[in-house]
C-alpha cells in the first residue's frame, strides 16, 4: 500500500478492471501481528493488501492453461521493436517458461507495433490482439487515473501471450498509485 493512505487503491482498481472484462488479480484485506519472541508479542503491523499473484495458476483460471508467455516489462517505453534477437528484449523480464515460437511470434507483434505502416497495422492488428479488451485496458487505466503505468512509467503490468489464441493480453499489476 506504499503512496495509498486510504488502503483502497488496489482492490477498487482490480475491482474495475475485472468488471471492464480484464483479467486482473484478485485481493482480500489482511491485518498484520508479528511476534518476534522476547520482543512483540502479536504486534499490530497494519492493514494491508493480499494481491493474488500473475503466475501459471491465474493464467490457468482466465485463459485456461497455465502456460504461455508470460512477460514483466520493466521501465521500457511503449512496445518497440529490437531486432530479431531474443536477448535484446532484456527489459521484458520472463516469468514463464520461454518458448522460441513464442518469442518469436511476439517479437513479430513488436514489430508490427512499431515498425508497420497504418494499411499494414489495421490489416494485421486483430490476430495479435483482442483490439476490444486492449482499448478497455486502456480505458480504465485511464480511469483510475493510474500513475504508475504503462501509459506512463512503462511498468507495472505483464503481457501474456496466450497459447491457444497466439493472441497477446495485457493483466494490470501494482494499482498502489
Amino acid at each position: 500500500g506504499a503512496m495509498d493512505p486510504s488502503v483502497l487503491r488496489e482492490a477498487l482498481g482490480y475491482d474495475v478492471f475485472r468488471r471492464a472484462g480484464i483479467p486482473a488479480p484478485r485481493t482480500a484485506f489482511a491485518k498484520v501481528f508479528i511476534t518476534v519472541p522476547g520482543l512483540h508479542e502479536r504486534e499490530y503491523a497494519g492493514l494491508y493488501t493480499a494481491v493474488e499473484q500473475v503466475d501459471g495458476t491465474f493464467l490457468k483460471e482466465h485463459f485456461g492453461a497455465k502456460n504461455g508467455l508470460l512477460l514483466k516489462p520493466e521501465r521500457v517505453n511503449g512496445l518497440p521493436y529490437l531486432g530479431e534477437d531474443w536477448t535484446a528484449y532484456r527489459y521484458f523480464e520472463e516469468k514463464s517458461n520461454v518458448k522460441a515460437a513464442q518469442t518469436k511470434r511476439f517479437i513479430s507483434f513488436l514489430r508490427l507495433v512499431d515498425q508497420a505502416d497504418d494499411a499494414e497495422f489495421a490489416a494485421q492488428i486483430n490476430g495479435f490482439i483482442d483490439v476490444e479488451r486492449f482499448l478497455r485496458f486502456l480505458a480504465v487505466e485511464a480511469a483510475l487515473s493510474n500513475l504508475d503505468s504503462p501509459l506512463l512509467t512503462g511498468h507495472n503490468y505483464y503481457l501474456h501471450l496466450d497459447p491457444a489464441n497466439r493472441k497477446v493480453d495485457l493483466i494490470p499489476w501494482d494499482l498502489n498509485e
